[in-house]
């Protein structure tokens, strides 16, 4: 049986890229998952790689980079602050017109409650109203006309 070449084999060759070690900062050939260079990864390594950034570059980068995460928790805030204020004038004017809706509703309603009652004269009054205010008791008079049809409109059907 002839020796046949490991599948995976030319495929982990041509994975290998140049990287930069995440403890010294040298460089150097590895695989996409390797974050440390071979030195690092025995310990035998000692010191920074003299290439790599030095101790006063490495805190002049902190610094700025502190510096400008401060300026955009400075601006998260004011972003904050100000959304607080434009949520709180939202909830006063949303009070306000709720305010109105309810006065605008007791008004729809007062007016329905006028345009649909009627006067509350008992059925039996209003009978005798009737008998006692009839055109053909009173000579056809124009106004016992009205009268009459006044009351026979406040009639509960």
């Amino acid at each position: 049986m002839p020796a046949t070449p490991h599948p995976l084999l030319p495929d982990i060759l041509t994975q290998r890229e140049l990287r930069e070690c995440g403890s010294c900062g040298a460089r150097f050939v590895g695989l996409r998952w390797h974050s440390r260079c071979s030195d690092c990864c025995r310990g035998t390594h000692v010191g920074p790689y003299p290439n790599g950034p030095s101790a006063s570059a490495e805190l002049k980068q902190t610094q700025a980079e502190l510096a400008s995460v401060r300026l955009e928790l400075a601006r998260q805030q004011q972003l904050a602050r100000d959304a607080t204020a434009k949520l709180v004038e939202l909830e006063r004017a949303r009070a306000v017109l709720q305010i109105e809706r309810d006065q605008w509703k007791r008004r729809y309603h007062a007016v329905l409650s006028r345009s649909d009652t009627r006067s509350a004269v008992p059925p039996d009054i209003l009978r005798r109203l009737l008998w006692l205010c009839h055109p053909d008791r009173q000579g056809e008079n124009e106004n016992a006309n009205l009268t009459t049809a006044w009351l026979l409109s406040q009639r509960v059907r």
